[in-house]
This record gives C-alpha cells, structure tokens and sequence, in this order.
C-alpha cells in the first residue's frame, strides 16, 4: 500500500507491506520470519533498483530505508520514495478518455526511456501498465513506478508466493505467457506492455481483452491474436503512430523495435 508521509518538511510515498493473515504465528515464528525476510528482500532490490536506475521518467528513493517493525502483532516492511504529484494513467483515461495523439506520442517516449533506464543494469520492470504510470501536474512528463515486479537480471531470482505470478495479466507479453522463464525476458517484454498501454491511450480500448474474457482466453489472445489496428477505433490516428503501436505488439521479440532508442527516434519522428 502507498501513504503520503512527510519527511523534515518533503513529501514521499510511503510504500509498505502488511504480511496479512500471518498475525496468529507471532513476529518470532519460523513461518513468520521466514515470510518477513522475503518480504525484506524483496523491498531491498525494489530501494536498490530506484538507486542505480536514476532517470527523470523513474520514482526516486526515498529518505528512509527499508525497515521491518510490528503494528499489533503484524508484521510489516516499509521505505519511502519519491512522492510524483499527478493522476496516474488509469485514472486519467477513465475520466478523460483517449490522450491527444501528442501526448501518446509524449506517453511512448517517456517510458521508453524509462524502460532504457532499467535495462541499462538489466532490469525488466515486468509491470508496465496505466496505474503504474503518473503524470507529473507541474511538467506533463509521465513517470513510471512500480518495481515491486522487477527482475535483476544480474542477481538471483527472489522467491515468490504459490500461485503468484509478477505483473499484472491484462499486460503480459507473449513471452510471458509461454512461462519460458524469468531469464529469458529482456526490455523487448516490456516494450510489449507499453504497446498495449498507447493502444489503450490512443483508442480507449484494450487490444485483447473484453469484459466476458477469463484468465485463459485474454493469456491466449495475447499469445497468438493480432488485435485490429488503433484506426479500427480511431480513424484519425496517424498512420506512423498506428504503425509504431502494431510494430510494439508483435508477437516475436525480434519482430518488435530492438532498442528503447530506435522506439524514442520513431515516435518522435511522428
């Protein structure tokens, strides 16, 4: 959970995990402890990734350092980073509909950089999505948060809970869905995900999923459907931007734009 917070007078996020349903073990059990150390680590890369990946279009760190205390009982680990003033994406496309194609455009480039930041130290941030991106109110530049779902491809695999994949579903890549391991994404994964996230700004509508759709069927859509092109819902779109969307949104990575920089010069040539 996120919780505004003032620290000597600057406002942060405050990001804490409560470890729910795990009060009844007690703070000092093996099972408990053992859940509180994975949690730990977890925020330490999260702290560590926003340290080494220092770029406009990321959250900085905060001022206070992951800490593990107990509230009633409970076990919980929290840090600060910084507090991006502004609505995020999901928000603003709920209220407003689609962007302006300029600001898709604005939109792409931003994240592709940020995207470029992560995978300078080998990051893939496996979570890129509207409510993960927030548009700064003072400059209009859009920020990307979020790296509870990070992989260090330069460090060991954190465990994760049963069941539990990182990322949210509606914005897998293809190569995601083929679960063909952590290890063989690169930036070109995330590159997917923000093909559907300016689909959705550039539209209103997602490429591949519809309200009746289940887990199964939207997974193997992504995996093996091409959606319409952004015309089909909005016929002013330029044909260059339309063009750039569908390249991000290609089923092989290979297929897709192979540096964030190749992606930043296209849509500004747009």
């Amino acid at each position: 959970m996120v919780f505004p917070c003032l620290v000597n007078g600057n406002r942060y996020a405050l990001m804490v995990m409560f470890l729910n349903g795990d009060r009844a073990h007690g703070p000092r059990s093996a099972q408990s402890g053992a859940l509180i150390s994975a949690a730990e680590a977890r925020a330490q890369r999260e702290v560590s990734i926003m340290r080494r990946c220092r770029n406009p279009h990321l959250a900085a760190p905060g001022t206070i350092d992951v800490t593990v205390t107990d509230i009633d009982g409970q076990p919980v680990v929290y840090f600060t980073e910084e507090w991006v003033e502004g609505d995020d994406l999901r928000k603003i496309l709920r209220g407003k509909g689609p962007l302006p194609f300029a600001d898709v455009v604005r939109l792409g480039i931003d994240v592709a950089r940020a995207i470029d930041a992560l995978w300078s130290e080998r990051i893939v941030h496996r979570d890129v999505k509207p409510g993960n991106i927030v548009r700064r109110s003072e400059t209009g530049d859009f920020v990307l948060l979020d790296m509870g779902s990070a992989i260090d491809l330069n460090a060991p695999v954190l465990p994760i809970r049963s069941g539990r994949m990182p990322g949210t579903r509606m914005y897998f890549s293809p190569e995601r869905v083929s679960s063909s391991g952590a290890f063989a994404l690169d930036h070109r994964s995330d590159l997917f995900s923000l093909g559907i996230v300016l689909y959705e700004a550039t539209t209103g509508v997602h490429p591949f999923a519809f309200p009746a759709a289940d887990d199964v069927e939207l997974l193997a859509r992504i995996k093996h459907r091409t959606p319409l092109r952004p015309s089909s819902f909005q016929p002013r779109v330029p044909f260059r931007l339309s063009a750039i969307i569908m390249r991000l949104l290609a089923k092989s990575p290979a297929r897709r734009y192979s540096t964030c920089g190749q992606l930043v010069k296209a849509l500004e040539s747009c």
